[in-house]
């Protein structure tokens, strides 16, 4: 008996083991990031200056430690603590028609798919929507460069760390990924803020809007705080991968940003001076 309850807590440890090195690593690896998908012409940049090539150079010879993760991106922090490299995943199965075998399993189970074969539709979308941010709002997202179509170019080696601290070289012929400036977290930036600059910060945010507006950029995600920030005390546009250029729903985004900011905001701000005050 003892040794089948020892046989049974093994076969356990090692069902889980998986599962547990998962979250540690928040299930980053290289070949993740690696997206079989055609090149567009679209997804490619104009030719850039010498001058420019050189700062990119400058920031990718940095190393890069990993930071976070989305549903689109892995995230690491450049050494000097200034930018983030965003490597694109799009790992929803290891085998070529995984996706259309999980969207035929659930469509028959009857659940209901807001998304029917994200593959085919999620990376075009994504995609062209960091291209038109790179080419038409670099100075609302803070955007430094996009790499859509992998391929042989100017780019060092890319060296990251992952959340072990293990050291991977990615050749960047080989990736999709996004460059672009470090910014300061959109509510503990205001909560920290003085009224006078929360006043600043808020009407920052508020122009912002009238930006977008103005481009013709419908933000598909309704998230706010993982999908602003501030740079520099403007405030931008963090996930890039989430416009879809539709001037009359446009309109829109004000209605819904900007009351959703203001109650969320007022609810921090409650409940911080409640924690201060039962201090």
């Amino acid at each position: 008996m003892r040794t089948m309850i020892s046989c049974f807590v093994v076969i356990l440890l090692f069902a889980a083991c998986p599962n547990a090195y998962r979250r540690i690593t928040h299930g980053f690896r290289p070949a993740k990031c690696l997206l079989n998908w055609p090149e567009k012409p679209e997804w490619e940049n104009a030719p850039l200056h010498l001058e420019k090539q050189q700062q990119i150079q400058a920031i990718l010879q940095q190393p890069f430690s990993y930071f976070s993760k989305g549903k689109q991106c892995f995230v690491f922090l450049s050494q000097d603590g200034k930018h983030v490299l965003k490597l694109f995943r799009f790992d929803g199965s290891k085998i070529p028609y995984g996706q259309m075998i999980a969207h035929r399993i659930k469509k028959w189970s009857r659940e209901s798919l807001a998304d029917p074969l994200p593959l085919r539709t999620k990376v075009p979308k994504t995609l062209s929507s960091c291209k038109i941010a790179y080419d038409r709002a670099t100075d609302l997202t803070g955007l430094v460069h996009v790499h859509l179509n992998p391929k042989k170019s100017f780019f060092p080696a890319l060296w990251i760390k992952d959340r072990l601290g293990r050291l991977h070289q990615l050749d960047p012929s080989a990736f999709r990924f996004i460059l672009q400036k470090k910014c300061d977290p959109l509510f503990p930036t205001l909560l920290k803020a003085t009224p006078e600059e929360r006043e600043g910060l808020i009407s920052s945010f508020s122009h912002l809007i009238d930006r977008l507006e103005n481009l013709g950029f419908k933000n598909i995600d309704p998230k706010l705080g993982s999908n602003f920030g501030f740079l520099e005390g403007k405030a931008i546009v963090i996930d890039v991968g989430n416009f879809a250029y539709d001037p009359i729903h446009a309109k829109e985004d004000r209605t819904i940003f900007i009351p959703r900011l203001n109650r969320c905001l007022q609810s921090k701000l409650a409940l911080l001076e409640n924690q201060q005050n039962a201090l």
